[in-house]
């Protein structure tokens, strides 16, 4: 089923959405998942995102959701095509943290796609060829981490509203971005560096929403800002490391976020774009 809503509460109407699907259920008492295959550590392990969610999924059923934020003259056969790739990719991740984590909750994928030219054909083709390095030491970069489970997105709102409240500027937000592909150290110094030049206030609030929210080392205390350790549940042994940032996507969403009290994020009005989204309930049978 396809819906077009405004691009100011895109993601936000996603999150609620996939939350409101499985709590109704939940609370009718259908789709109880069977205590022999419910492991709620593990289902609570796979969100990339630290603060704990409240509690592990209950239902079986849940919703993936595609999203696509665009102009809104976009042709419109074009745009589902998009929308409906992007749910494909939001199916395929459920299915994956439901094999390896037991997780049964929903998933958003989504993309901001400024001009009709930016992807000439297969999202998950733009991604792997331009959005992937491989770079010396065995190490690979992932330039986005879409898709997200649901606690994912919704604090990956949070820590687009913090970085915007932080006051970092916004041609530093780009210039991080541009350094990415260069390398983990490379981006990690130039993250530091800009980070320091803020007050002590902004500083804390980055170190709360984004540092130890994402990007909190593995093996240690430290962080790895902007990055985050990729440990495939699969590739155990392999030796190449695989390092992804959310990065992108927060300067994606930079320009429509609007800062309240409590950091929390809503989309910005605007006229020019709109969103087109995908959803789909049969998760159980995925």
């Amino acid at each position: 089923m396809s819906d077009y809503l405004p691009a100011d509460k895109a993601l936000a109407i996603a999150q609620t959405i996939g939350e409101e699907f499985e709590k109704r259920l939940t609370d009718l008492g259908r789709y109880q998942i069977p205590p022999s295959q419910r492991n709620d550590a593990k289902s609570i392990a796979c969100h990339r995102y630290q603060p704990p969610q409240n509690k592990p999924s209950e239902c079986q059923l849940s919703m993936s959701i595609g999203v696509l934020i665009t102009a809104y003259n976009t042709p419109i056969y074009y745009a589902q095509d998009l929308t409906e790739q992007l749910l494909k990719s939001a199916k395929a991740r459920a299915k994956e943290l439901k094999k390896h984590y037991h997780y049964y909750g929903g998933t958003v994928d989504f993309l901001v796609m400024k001009s009709v030219t930016m992807i000439s054909s297969k999202i998950a083709s733009f991604r792997k060829e331009g959005l992937t390095k491989s770079i010396k030491d065995n190490q690979k970069l992932k330039l986005h981490a879409a898709p997200y489970t649901l606690h994912e997105l919704g604090g990956l709102l949070q820590t687009a509203a913090a970085i915007k409240e932080s006051g970092f500027p916004r041609s530093q937000l780009y210039q991080i971005r541009s350094l990415l592909e260069r390398g983990k150290n490379t981006a990690i110094l130039n993250y530091r560096y800009f980070r320091v030049r803020l007050g002590s206030k902004e500083q804390q609030l980055l170190q709360q929403k984004f540092e130890d929210a994402w990007c909190q080392a593995k093996t240690n205390d430290g962080n790895l800002a902007p990055w985050m350790y990729l440990q495939s549940p699969e590739k155990k042994e392999e030796k190449s490391a695989i390092y992804e940032t959310i990065w992108r996507e927060l300067v994606d969403l930079y320009p429509f976020i609007e800062v309240t009290e409590n950091v929390d994020a809503k989309i910005q009005d605007t006229d020019r774009l709109n969103v087109g989204a995908k959803h789909s309930g049969d998760n159980l049978s995925t």
